[in-house]
């Protein structure tokens, strides 16, 4: 392992020089390079592209989903939330018309809601299943 701290020849007025390419013969990265590399792959990896629904059905997989409601009101039914326990998603409309947002089988939005809309483009909700039969409010965007 390379000694700590640096040398200085990595580092000019504050700001960081290219480290060395390679390592002496069987060394890798310093273990605090590597735990931040791992890090970054588990971080880049929970960010998920937006998934988009333009018509009535099933919500996608995905943390992010987006109603496309410029044809029409589109509705997206909650996977049953004993099957998604811990699963966060935000949810947001683009269009002129209604996002709905309904329950699976016997599950609540909330204490007690069975659907909940998003009535303005651009309103959104982020909805964490948090029991066998419950999907929680976590934030409302409107």
């Amino acid at each position: 392992m390379p000694t700590y701290p640096v040398p200085n020849d990595h580092f000019a007025g504050g700001k960081q020089l290219n480290p060395p390419s390679t390592y002496p013969a069987g060394e890798g990265l310093p273990d605090f390079l590597n735990d931040l590399n791992n890090r970054a792959t588990e971080l880049e990896s929970g960010i998920s592209t937006p998934a988009t629904l333009s018509a009535s059905g099933a919500l996608p997989a995905g943390q992010v989903v987006v109603l496309a409601t410029a044809s029409g009101a589109v509705t997206a039914t909650l996977p049953l939330a004993a099957d998604s326990l811990g699963r966060e998603v935000f949810i947001t409309r683009s269009g002129a018309n209604n996002g709905i947002v309904q329950r699976a089988g016997a599950d609540t939005i909330g204490p007690a809601a069975t659907s909940v809309t998003l009535a303005a483009d651009g309103d959104g909700i982020t909805l964490v299943a948090i029991s066998s039969t419950r999907w929680a409010r976590k934030a409302v965007v409107s």
